[in-house]
Formats: structure tokens, C-alpha cells, sequence
């Protein structure tokens, strides 16, 4: 049934967690043995551990509803009554399908075992560059460009929508997202295990989050004010 499927997804994709951690040749941020049974007694790491994907999904959904909810009522400052649903639950999708099982494991998290494996180089410093470079250079404008076409397409704004949504946010955002998102992933690679980098990531994916679901709204105002003026 459905709880046993998922149970045998959540140990695959833990098992090619641990597969991925175990076979990268070089891992300078690794803790110390005693260090890492510390962490695995926190009872959250070990939910973790041994069930990534669900975990992954339900905190990326939370985290997308937590970052739209900031956006709507702390910074465009929305009354209760105001609240678009529709956008929270569209961003909610949204982080429970970027994290969803793909393959053997989420999307997210899957990236950073990835970037573990195929940067291959003995140099802790050529490492850490190789990986921020790639994760900047390859993810994050492919990721950005996702997160705008997905939205556009939900709200109904066609393909003419995700181009003009594209063309109007998409330099900007990925420029904010460089000021950002290296001097984190930095200290991320550097110092966390590979395992829970993924964590680091949804902590500060919390501010990010509200930018981003403000930004789409204020794109779509942008357009839904463009064809009024124009059928005017």
C-alpha cells in the first residue's frame, strides 16, 4: 500500500545517501567520529538519516508556505481576510515537488552528494571553488528559471507569460541570488557534512523564500496591470 511504498522510497533514497557520502574520494568538511555520533543522536538528524526524502519534502513545503505567509503579511502587509490561498498552496507545490523522489532521492538534496562525486580534486580549496562555482553557474539559474515558468504556468499567464515573467525577473533575481547564495554555499561546503548541507540551505531558504514569492506576486501585478491599461 501507499505508507509501504513510501517507507521503501524513504530507505532507498537514505541508502543512496549514504552511498553517495561513502564513496565521494574527498570530503574536507567531514566532523570527527565523535563528532558525528553527537549529531546522530539529535533526534531530528535522525529522522534525517532515515527517512531524507519525506523529510526534505515536508520541510521544503514548509518552509515555501512560512516564506509566502512573511511575504504577503509582513511585507506587502495584508490583512488576514486578504490572503491569497491560491499562491500559498501554488508555492507549497512548489516545495513539495522540488523535493520529491527523482530517481533515488530529492531533487535538492541530491544535488550536494552530487557535487560531492563528480569534483574529484585533492586541493580543499579547488574543491570548495569547483563546487560553489557549479552549484551558482549550473543550479541556481536553472532552478530560478523553474521557479518563475512554474508559477506563471499555475496562474494562468500561458507561455507569453513565463517569457515576459522571465524577461522582467529573471537577471534581477539571479543577480540577488549571487549577492547571496556563494558566501552561504562557502561555509556550507566547507564545514557541514554532505548529508546536511541540504539543511543549511532550508535555514536560510526561510528569507529567501519571502523575496522570492514577493517578487513573483509583484511580476504578476506587473502583468495583470499591463492588460488592464491595455484593454482600456
Amino acid at each position: 500500500g501507499g505508507p509501504a511504498r513510501g517507507a521503501k522510497r524513504d530507505r532507498t533514497a537514505s541508502a543512496t545517501y549514504h552511498d553517495l557520502h561513502a564513496s565521494a574520494p574527498f570530503r574536507p568538511s567531514l566532523p570527527s567520529s565523535s563528532e558525528r555520533d553527537a549529531l546522530f543522536h539529535v533526534p531530528a538528524l535522525q529522522i534525517l538519516r532515515r527517512f531524507p526524502t519525506t523529510t526534505q519534502a515536508a520541510t521544503t513545503c514548509a518552509l515555501f508556505i512560512v516564506g509566502d505567509w512573511t511575504a504577503q503579511h509582513g511585507v506587502e502587509r495584508r490583512r488576514l481576510a486578504e490572503h491569497d490561498v491560491e499562491r500559498t498552496l501554488r508555492l507549497a507545490f512548489y516545495g513539495g515537488f522540488f523535493a520529491v523522489r527523482w530517481k533515488r532521492g530529492p531533487i535538492v538534496a541530491l544535488w550536494y552528494p552530487f557535487l560531492q562525486r563528480i569534483v574529484r580534486v585533492k586541493s580543499p580549496f579547488r574543491a570548495l571553488v569547483y563546487r560553489v562555482a557549479l552549484d551558482q553557474l549550473a543550479y541556481a539559474p536553472v532552478a530560478i528559471a523553474f521557479f518563475f515558468s512554474y508559477n506563471a504556468i499555475l496562474e494562468g499567464r500561458g507561455i507569453e507569460g513565463v517569457k515576459e515573467r522571465l524577461e522582467r525577473g529573471y537577471a534581477s533575481t539571479l543577480l540577488n541570488n549571487w549577492k547571496l547564495w556563494p558566501f552561504v554555499q562557502i561555509v556550507n561546503f566547507r564545514f557541514v557534512p554532505v548529508l546536511y548541507q541540504s539543511l543549511v540551505v532550508n535555514a536560510t531558504a526561510l528569507g529567501w523564500n519571502t523575496y522570492m514569492s514577493y517578487t513573483n506576486s509583484r511580476l504578476g501585478k506587473k502583468k495583470a496591470a499591463k492588460q488592464e491599461a491595455t484593454e482600456q
